[in-house]
């Protein structure tokens, strides 16, 4: 709420030095039009006066922003690796890239377009078992007046080893999840005996019977519980030694808790990262994922690169701006005195 106002009284005063700039431009010219001398001095100070204030507000906002970029950087290269090498056994993380096309699509969890992205990449290790996630954005870029931007799935992907192979495909897709894969058609639909879970989610199968053996009321009730966390947009598929869940509209990246400037406080940022990465704990849990035996990282997944950030923040200094200023006020002086000058003589 405090970042609003602040913003709000920025942008207010943004405005009224506009509106001053413009008064003093137009006292300046009526003050040489009637030959008052007064009122023109009076205008040309104002004009000048909002002018310079105006630029350097403006060139302050600017700074702010680079602050930000920097710290949102710094953060993503320093400090958030080192929360998640707390968090998990092994981890390997790449804030700025994500899951390859090719390894989303051969998940075949969502229709694809030709809109891809993806970042954050996590590749962990927790309480035995391997994991990888990341940010994904699969859509239609909008090629034509005929088809419009759509997303088909912008939010996380989590990829868990799932110990044994169903000998087929386990797929529970809740009503809001959107768009998944179209390969779908070809599955059989299977109610799960749960009324209320079947009002919410379909389950499409090619191995019913394992699909009741493993979705039994304690998994279902707790994919329920799960799902009202993101609106049912969400989808789980059990397929060759995986469990992909997908989140669609699971926007929150690991971004910082603090604002760009503010003191971290460790614990409290730990929290937060794990608070962020409930939904990996959550499913290891429910499906009994824990002390399944993987072997090495690299063995299963592929390692994101590890980079080394070398970010300078550029900060400016008090004299800068105001040496910044004057230069601004001395500069629209002159630029009001040529103008008054030419208005009077004309």
């Amino acid at each position: 709420m405090g970042d609003k106002i602040l913003y709000l009284m920025d942008k207010f005063l943004l405005v009224f030095l506009c509106l001053l700039t413009m008064l003093g431009f137009t006292a300046c010219l009526c003050g040489a039009e009637l030959g008052n001398h007064n009122i023109s001095l009076a205008g040309m100070v104002m004009f000048a006066l909002g002018i310079s204030l105006v630029t350097v507000i403006a060139e302050n906002s600017s700074n702010g922003r680079e602050l930000s970029r920097n710290d949102y950087i710094t953060y993503k290269a320093k400090v958030l690796p080192g929360i998640l090498k707390q968090i998990f056994e092994e981890c390997y993380y790449d804030a700025f890239s994500g899951f390859l096309p090719s390894e989303v699509y051969d998940m075949d969890i969502v229709e694809t377009g030709d809109l891809f992205s993806s970042n954050d990449y996590i590749v962990a290790k927790y309480k035995g078992s391997t994991i990888a996630l990341a940010q994904v954005c699969v859509g239609n870029s909008g090629y034509s007046a005929e088809h419009s931007r759509e997303y088909y799935l912008n939010g996380r992907i989590i990829d868990f080893d799932y110990p044994g192979d169903v000998n087929g495909r386990i797929e529970i897709v809740g009503e809001n999840f959107g768009h998944p894969s179209k390969s779908l058609q070809n599955y059989t639909v299977v109610e799960s005996g749960m009324p209320e879970f079947d009002k919410i989610y379909t389950i499409y199968t090619d191995v019913p019977e394992m699909a009741h053996e493993i979705l039994d009321h304690v998994r279902l009730q707790g994919i329920l519980s799960f799902g009202e966390e993101y609106y049912h947009a969400i989808l789980f598929s059990i397929q060759n030694n995986h469990l992909f869940l997908a989140l669609n509209g699971d926007n929150a990246s690991l971004k910082p808790s603090t604002h760009p400037g503010e003191k971290r406080n460790a614990e409290k940022e730990k929290q937060h990262v794990q608070n962020n990465l409930h939904s990996v704990f959550y499913v290891m849990d429910l499906f009994n994922l824990s002390g399944n035996k993987t072997g090495a990282l690299e063995q299963h997944r592929r390692i994101p690169y590890e980079r080394d950030f070398q970010q300078k923040v550029k900060t400016k200094s008090p004299a800068g701006a105001i040496g910044k200023f004057i230069l601004h006020f001395i500069v629209a002086m002159i630029a009001m005195l040529v103008a008054t000058i030419s208005t009077y003589y004309d």
